[in-house]
């Protein structure tokens, strides 16, 4: 604690090694700074294959502020990528009231997005998720209407880096989690 270093290990068909290194800000003697509402993330892939190959890094979070008008948007601006997942209907002074975040300030060039998995029944969300996660190519944004929402099934969105490896090639992707619960 406070940092985590994973090796992903799984079907030999995997077109490389991937690597995690998490850590949330602690400083010790330091609560202020060692405070901070984050948790970031680094993932490392290497191509370890004889050819080029295209790679995705996905990270996904679910809106915890449920209720109404839960309401989950991409904002892009410069290299910055943000999922902010909020809810409309919850009054500023409620203890309720928040904001959860997901970031990359990877070029927007080389980042798609849903801001809502389909919403159906049972797991169709994640079976649709999945279908179009091994599709090549980028995500296609899904969006909903705050009102649509038919169930009290929470909501989640993604954010996708997309890049291509030659052999021996290395790349890491940075996330970042923050959240704003201010009462």
């Amino acid at each position: 604690f406070p940092f985590a270093e994973i090796e992903f290990s799984g079907e030999d068909s995997f077109p490389g090694d991937v690597g995690m290194h998490a850590w949330s800000p602690f400083i010790p003697s330091n609560d202020y700074d060692s405070g901070l509402p984050a948790a970031f993330f680094e993932i490392e892939i290497v191509n370890t294959k004889e050819t080029e190959f295209d790679y995705s890094v996905v990270g996904a979070l679910t809106n915890p502020f449920t209720g109404e008008k839960p309401v989950n948007q991409v904002v892009q601006r410069d290299h910055l990528n943000q999922l902010v997942l909020s809810n409309k209907a919850i009054a500023g002074e409620s203890p309720n009231y928040g904001d959860l975040t997901l970031g990359t300030p990877e070029d927007s060039h080389s980042v798609s997005f849903q801001e809502y998995w389909f919403r159906g029944a049972s797991c169709d969300s994640m079976e649709v998720y999945w279908d179009e996660l091994i599709t090549p190519g980028r995500f296609v944004n899904r969006a909903y209407a705050p009102e649509d929402k038919k169930n009290n099934k929470p909501d989640t969105g993604h954010l996708a880096v997309h890049f291509k490896l030659q052999p021996g090639e290395r790349r890491r992707v940075r996330f970042v989690i923050t959240w704003n619960v201010p009462n």
